[in-house]
């Protein structure tokens, strides 16, 4: 059986002005036995149309804040610097992938986007917009990967939960935004012990799925991540 095909939006380094993607992701996705395939960022509608027609599915990694224009805020003070031209191409790509059916997983910065494709509208900043909240959701230089910083919960009887066959997940994050409303269409799967959502889907799609955690930095020796990656790659067979 051919190995299906798993594009994956870039990332962008102003440093060095190139586009990039985290090796894990790249050890996540071979792993779980998919081809990787690193996307382009463009404006070019026939480019784009070209990397949905090449691939088999596709996967958002982590990132910039995405620039609040695209979700009818202003840009906070506090707002991370941002990256508009890779928010738009995102976008543009989600949009496509949705018309198109298929997979797609976000994670972190990728399952903003998805929110925010679907209408939804994000925190700006966690610790001054919501101070009540104490759950780590950003975690500190020096901890761990093999540390859980939190648990989500997760939603009885939907995918998420079915899958790992557990009432909760551990999490370990590097966000220090979140989902504000959630996106028109899209059911959460998990939420940390603050109510913040962690993961969500769309029921109506084959699979769009969003997690805020990372699953792919302990991909090669956690047990729930295996399962979210080989999940995700099983349907873009």
């Amino acid at each position: 059986m051919e190995k299906p095909v798993i594009g994956i939006l870039p990332q962008f380094d102003r440093r060095f002005d190139r586009e990039f993607i985290g090796d894990d992701y790249i050890v996540a996705v071979e792993g779980a036995g998919g081809q990787v395939k690193l996307l382009h960022i463009t404006e070019d509608e026939a480019e784009m149309d070209a990397q949905i027609a090449e691939c088999d599915g596709f996967l958002i990694p982590g990132g910039r804040d995405i620039d609040p224009v695209l979700y009818g805020a202003k840009v906070a003070p506090y707002s991370a610097p941002i990256q508009h031209f890779r928010d738009v191409y995102t976008l543009a790509m989600i949009n496509r992938i949705r018309k198109a059916d298929k997979p797609l997983l976000g994670i972190c910065y990728g399952m903003q986007a998805i929110n925010v494709a679907y209408g939804g509208t994000l925190i700006q900043d966690i610790r001054i917009e919501c101070p009540f909240i104490n759950t780590p959701h950003d975690r500190k230089l020096g901890l761990s990967k093999e540390s859980a910083i939190h648990d989500v919960t997760l939603v009885e009887g939907l995918p998420l939960q079915t899958l790992l066959d557990l009432p909760y997940t551990g999490a370990h994050g590097f966000h220090h935004q979140a989902i504000k409303t959630v996106g028109e269409g899209l059911a959460v799967m998990g939420r940390s012990a603050d109510k913040l959502v962690e993961a969500f889907y769309d029921p109506e799609k084959t699979f769009i799925w969003g997690v805020m955690w990372h699953p792919e930095s302990d991909y090669t020796y956690r047990r729930d991540s295996q399962l979210v990656f080989n999940n995700f790659i099983d349907h873009c067979r």
